[in-house]
């Protein structure tokens, strides 16, 4: 009897042994599957981090050139090129609201325009060079929301935000084009 009882204590024993080995293992592997987790969102902050930094110089070095004594001209077409390159935009533009008294239009004058990829395919595509374009000033679009209210306007719909200031583009065409592969959204300052 003494044997089955020193026997059974082994037995306890062991299991307690092999229970407490499983609670280690499973922990262990807790704890790599969390240290997995917190290293990717390490990663992710730094890619954050190093964006907003980037952004930050950006921002000086704009500010920096506004407060030069550069030709406004140059000023303003590096700043449409720094927000190409730095902020990852397809293309940006600088415009200038212009009026015709004597025709009682107002419009959009480009006083500066990125020159990258997306902008030579745009402008190839549709025959429009922006330094010569008037683009329409209409009550209500996109870009006289953000002049009217004085706040950074976002739409997705690319299409209806050129179509409103050129409306002489061909709806078909700039369908086909199919803008979305290429910008995903207009922001209008």
């Amino acid at each position: 009897m003494d044997f089955l009882k020193k026997l059974k204590s082994y037995i306890d024993s062991i299991n307690t042994v092999e229970e407490n080995l499983l609670y280690s293992k499973m922990s262990y592997k807790e704890v790599y599957e969390r240290n997995l987790l917190l290293e990717k969102e390490i990663k992710q902050r730094t890619k954050e981090l190093e964006k907003a930094n980037k952004t930050f110089l950006t921002l000086g070095n704009i500010w920096e050139m506004m407060n030069s004594e550069a030709p406004l001209s140059s000023i303003l077409n590096s700043i449409v090129e720094g927000l190409l390159g730095e902020f990852g935009y397809v293309h940006s533009a600088i415009f200038q609201i212009e009026e015709e008294k004597e025709k009682n239009q107002t419009y959009f004058l480009s006083k500066a325009s990125s020159k990258g990829d997306f902008a030579k395919l745009f402008y190839d595509t549709f025959s429009i060079n922006p330094i010569y374009e008037k683009f329409e000033y209409k009550n209500g679009n996109i870009f006289d929301s953000a002049i009217t209210s004085k706040e950074i306007i976002h739409t997705e719909n690319c299409i209806e935000a050129l179509q409103g200031i050129l409306p002489r583009l061909d709806a078909e065409k700039l369908k086909n084009f199919n803008l979305s592969n290429y910008v995903g959204s207009i922001i209008a300052v």
